[in-house]
């Protein structure tokens, strides 16, 4: 198996796949998950794992720093929120911007802007995505009063439609 450096300073494993592994056959998935496999296979050797761990406690300070530096970056951030919507609600970034531009920035449910601050930033946290956890179909975007409301009832409105029915609408004197 060899080590070498790639041209961003990586290590990659080269010659741990054989050359049919690539074959016009295979999907790039495919072939990328092979060579996760082999990955999880070599840095799974005790060696390698006590090597990991003496440069970690070597460079722990570094690491800190350069991962803090990094994910502060505007293209890192825009990546990994346009990453984790897509995997958790199958949108883009840019359908959800959409979204949020057609709401008018504000709770599709109760019309206001989201209230939650984010103590670290100072920021509001961005809307919730409302979707159906049956068929995965996105249907706005919530503020978080009413994105846990909503989810305290499982779902399903009805529950909440039917308790205030009996009291007429009524909830104050």
């Amino acid at each position: 198996m060899a080590l070498y450096w790639n041209n961003s300073g990586r290590r990659k494993i080269d010659d741990c796949l054989p050359v049919t592994t690539y074959s016009k056959d295979r999907t790039k998935e495919e072939i990328r998950t092979l060579k996760r496999e082999k990955q999880r296979e070599y840095r799974s050797r005790p060696e390698i794992q006590e090597r990991q761990a003496r440069y970690l406690e070597l460079h722990r300070d570094e690491k800190i720093k350069y991962d803090k530096d990094r994910q502060a970056k505007p293209e890192i951030k825009e990546r990994r929120f346009d990453l984790q919507k897509r995997q958790m609600y199958g949108i883009t970034a840019e359908e959800y911007k959409a979204k949020l531009v057609q709401q008018n920035y504000v709770c599709e449910s109760c019309k206001k802007p989201e209230e939650r601050i984010d103590y670290r930033s100072g920021k509001p946290f961005s809307l919730a995505v409302d979707h159906n956890h049956y068929t995965g179909e996105v249907r706005g975007l919530l503020c978080t009063k009413c994105n846990i409301s909503l989810g305290l009832v499982d779902d399903k409105p009805e529950i909440l439609v039917k308790y205030l029915a009996k009291y007429n609408g009524k909830m104050y004197p």
